[in-house]
């Protein structure tokens, strides 16, 4: 996989900070650019990021199919491959 631009959506969250942690690592491995901010998919799109990683809280089966997460939407919306981090 070739990746040069790595979006890293945020929340602020303690999940959050560790998804941004895991962006910069996975950058460097690859020269690429990172840029973390709150998650809007569109500009997933128009950056033309190759991956996105975003945190996780870790919410039961029950809470994701009754209410959802930004986390689920982000994977079942974006159109590169998403990476999800839990602490």
């Amino acid at each position: 996989m070739d990746i040069r631009h790595i979006l890293c959506p945020t929340d602020r969250s303690e999940a959050s900070a560790h998804a941004v942690d895991q962006a910069v690592v996975i950058a460097g491995w690859h020269k690429a650019r990172t840029t973390a901010l709150h998650v809007i998919l569109h500009i997933a799109a128009e950056e033309s990021s190759a991956l996105i990683i975003i945190g996780v809280r870790g919410c039961n089966a029950l809470d994701m199919t009754l209410f959802g997460s930004t986390t689920n939407q982000v994977v079942r919306v974006a159109t590169c491959p998403v990476l999800t981090r839990r602490r």
